[in-house]
């Protein structure tokens, strides 16, 4: 019967994928310094394909046509870009340098605090670079600061470790250590103001709650909600990686999810008519703009931020939302903001997470969909985790060299856990002298920890360890690719030609 057929991914027909394939080869050329050969090689090729589909009377579409220039406009744009970064000295002693201290920034408390900062150079232009102060340092927003700086830039003639590809690919073009810097100011900058209101948040919420919460719930409830680790214990933060739901605790595409959700179901309540449809959305969009900025505005919390704000535009004009076409204009607006985003380790498991869902979630909820409504949701969880962990699966051995098995199991609770916890994480926030929300938020994050400490034991972890290159990678998602599509059309036929479907027609 159609309605019991799966679609196909036809990945031929979306037009901003094939213009994402070719700036993602423009921005290899590019980096690898091969973008004249390669430009001239793809042009004999465009030659070549003209001469052979005139000659054999085949007709290639203009628009592919187009796509080798596309490859070498864009070559030539992250070459400029990356020529930048390139071009700064390996380690130099700045005297007398301003600097603007944004917001401090830790993976967890026992971190050591960094600050997001920018160099103030000549014609107002600035450079973003990581600081790093001497001593104990304070918690500063916005304060600028005069002195000596050691900068070190990011890239050179190679590219440094892991973590210096993500600091390149959240906007960082350097690190900076402080040798003898001075106050010399405030420069209160929008997103200055927003660091310096959510430590407000959390300043007044940990006044209020006092010694109703642990140190671990508080760090917890910080970090899921506004994205600030800077109180999260390390080994939560350990308990959490061990059990395989580590991004749980980074804010990306779930937590804007809860958020859209949170935002909608309260509007739907203010604003029910039709008529206020676009006002609604407008201020969804809003919502979420201001949560991205609160939380700090990661790459992957901005990967989602503009896929909710494509899909947003297309409910407003009326449109349906193509997956792969949102995906796809989402990555491209990244290149073109950041060639160098291409690096981010989270953005990358962020989208193959999201690959996975919309590619295998529909099949697996097709093949079995229990009738009991809490079973569906049971089966619905896990159809999600296991479709993102096929996405995401060669990323892991990739950059980590293993994978936690019990994901599959620890993130059906942790997902139902804190899809609680962060609306009411976030009324708390906003009203902390609301009663009985503190021992809720301390019920439900004392309960995420008791699931992320047991399965993250390694009795009950499974961690495989694996090691993976590019060769792999791309093999991997071609045989999986090529099952999937196999399976489609073995399915699809099956439930075509039904008795059933013969007797109706």
């Amino acid at each position: 019967m159609s309605e019991e057929r799966i679609r196909s991914l036809r990945y031929g027909d979306r037009p901003a994928l094939w213009v994402l394939v070719a700036c993602l080869v423009g921005w290899l050329l590019a980096y690898h310094h091969l973008l004249l050969s390669g430009g001239v090689a793809l042009g004999l090729l465009v030659v070549a394909a003209f001469l052979f589909s005139r000659r054999r009377g085949w007709g290639l579409d203009r628009f592919f046509l187009l796509l080798p220039l596309l490859v070498i406009a864009y070559g030539v744009y992250a070459n400029q870009r990356i020529r930048s970064l390139r071009s700064m000295p390996r380690a130099v002693t700045l005297h007398d340098a301003s600097v603007r201290v944004n917001y401090p920034v830790a993976s967890s408390a026992e971190s050591a605090i960094r600050y997001d900062a920018a160099l103030l150079v000549e014609d107002g232009k600035e450079i973003p670079f990581l600081l790093t102060l001497p001593g104990e340092s304070a918690e500063l927003y916005g304060v600028m600061l005069r002195g000596d700086l050691d900068l070190v830039a990011l890239l050179g003639d190679t590219l440094p470790g892991s973590y210096g590809r993500y600091l390149l690919s959240e906007g960082y073009a350097a690190q900076g250590y402080g040798q003898s810097l001075e106050t010399a100011g405030r420069a209160r900058t929008i997103r200055c103001r927003l660091m310096e209101g959510r430590h407000g948040l959390i300043s007044r919420f940990d006044s209020a709650v006092g010694d109703r919460l642990s140190a671990e719930d508080k760090g917890l409830v910080y970090a899921l909600c506004l994205g600030d680790r800077l109180h999260l214990p390390r080994s939560v933060k350990s308990d959490f990686t061990s059990s395989g739901v580590a991004h749980v605790l980074a804010v990306s595409g779930y937590h804007l999810g809860v958020v859209f959700g949170l935002l909608s179901g309260l509007l739907g309540l203010l604003l029910p008519a039709y008529r206020h449809r676009r006002l609604r959305y407008l201020l969804i969009f809003l919502g979420l703009l201001l949560y991205t900025l609160l939380t700090g505005a990661s790459t992957a919390t901005m990967r989602a931020f503009v896929m909710s704000g494509i899909y947003l535009l297309a409910k407003l004009l009326g449109r349906r939302a193509d997956s792969v076409q949102v995906l796809s204009l989402t990555l491209l607006f990244f290149l073109f903001l950041n060639p160098l985003s291409i690096l981010s380790v989270g953005l990358i498991l962020s989208v193959s997470a999201v690959w996975g869902l919309m590619s295998f979630m529909p099949i697996l909820l097709r093949l079995v969909s229990p009738s009991l409504r809490s079973l569906r949701f049971v089966w619905s969880s896990l159809a999600a985790c296991i479709s993102a962990q096929i996405g995401v699966l060669p990323f892991l051995f990739l950059f980590f060299g293993k994978a936690a098995g019990s994901m599959l199991w620890s993130a059906i609770p942790v997902v139902a856990l804190s899809g609680l916890l962060i609306p009411v994480g976030l009324v708390t926030l906003a009203l902390p002298s609301l009663p009985g929300l503190h021992w809720l938020l301390s019920l439900l994050s004392g309960g995420m920890r008791a699931v992320t400490e047991t399965f993250g034991t390694p009795a009950l972890s499974l961690t495989v360890t694996m090691q993976y290159d590019l060769v792999l990678v791309v093999l991997y998602y071609a045989i999986v690719l090529t099952a999937r599509e196999l399976f489609v059309r073995l399915y699809n036929r099956s439930h075509s030609y039904s008795p059933l479907s013969n007797w109706r027609q």
